[in-house]
C-alpha cells in the first residue's frame, strides 16, 4: 500500500521531487519494511521512480543476517542525509532516527506506523512542516494512532484564542512601529517572501 501510494499519488507532487518517510516501531521493523519495499519495487517495475533508503542505529539481526545501515544503503550513514535530498532517493524509513531535528523540504508525505504521543507527535510530523515553493499541502497516513490521539497531542501547542472585542488600529500602528525599530526584519524581505509565499497558493 505504502509503495503504490506513492507512485500514484505523492511522486508527482512538487514537481515530481516530493519524498517521503515511513515512521516504524523499531529497528527490525525499519530494516523488514525496507527490505519488502525494495522487493516489491522491483516486482512492480518501479525501481526508475522509487529509491528507498533505510535509516536505524547500530545493527539488526534478521532471519540470520545483521544488517546496518550501510550494508543495506550502500553508504555510510553519515551521508543519509545528503543522498536523499540529492541522488534520486525518495522514501527514507527511520525508526527513531531523524524524526526529529530533520530538515528536508521537499518531506511531503508520512507513511506512520509507530505509537506517537505527546511532543514525540508533534516532533515527528512536524518534519512536513519545512516550506518549498509549490509545496500547498501534505499528506499523513497512521496505521497506529486515532486521529483524536494525535489531535491531543498537538493541542497543548495550538490553544485557540477568543477576542470579543475588536482590536483598535492604532495599538496595531503602534506595535508595528515598535517592532520596525528592532530592525530584525527589513521590507524587502517581507516583500520577497510574500512574493513566493503567494505564488505557492496560488500556483
Amino acid at each position: 500500500m505504502i509503495v503504490e501510494h506513492f507512485y500514484h499519488n505523492t511522486r508527482k507532487q512538487l514537481n515530481y521531487k516530493a519524498k517521503a518517510m515511513v515512521v516504524t516501531a523499531s529497528r527490525l521493523h525499519a530494516v523488514k519494511y525496507y527490505l519488502e519495499m525494495k522487493k516489491y519495487i522491483k516486482k512492480r517495475g518501479y525501481e526508475s521512480d522509487i529509491k528507498p533508503l533505510v535509516a536505524f542505529s547500530g545493527s539488526v539481526k534478521d532471519e540470520g543476517k545483521e544488517h546496518t545501515e550501510a550494508s543495506l544503503n550502500g553508504f555510510s550513514d553519515k551521508e543519509i542525509p545528503e543522498k536523499f535530498d540529492k541522488d534520486g532517493y525518495n522514501i527514507l524509513t527511520v525508526a527513531y532516527k531523524f524524526q526529529t531535528g530533520f530538515d528536508q523540504p521537499l518531506l511531503h508525505t508520512m507513511y506512520v506506523d509507530q505509537r506517537l504521543k505527546s511532543v514525540k507527535a508533534v516532533q515527528t510530523l512536524s518534519r512536513l512542516n519545512r516550506i518549498y515553493p509549490g509545496k500547498t499541502d501534505t499528506f499523513v497516513i497512521y496505521f497506529v494512532n486515532t486521529s483524536k490521539e494525535i489531535q491531543e497531542a498537538f493541542e497543548p501547542y495550538y490553544i485557540k484564542t477568543e477576542i470579543d472585542e475588536s482590536s483598535d488600529p492604532n495599538q496595531l500602528y503602534d506595535l508595528k512601529s515598535e517592532l520596525d525599530s528592532f530592525q530584525i526584519y527589513w521590507k524587502p524581505e517581507i516583500d520577497n517572501f510574500a512574493k513566493i509565499f503567494f505564488r505557492a497558493i496560488h500556483a
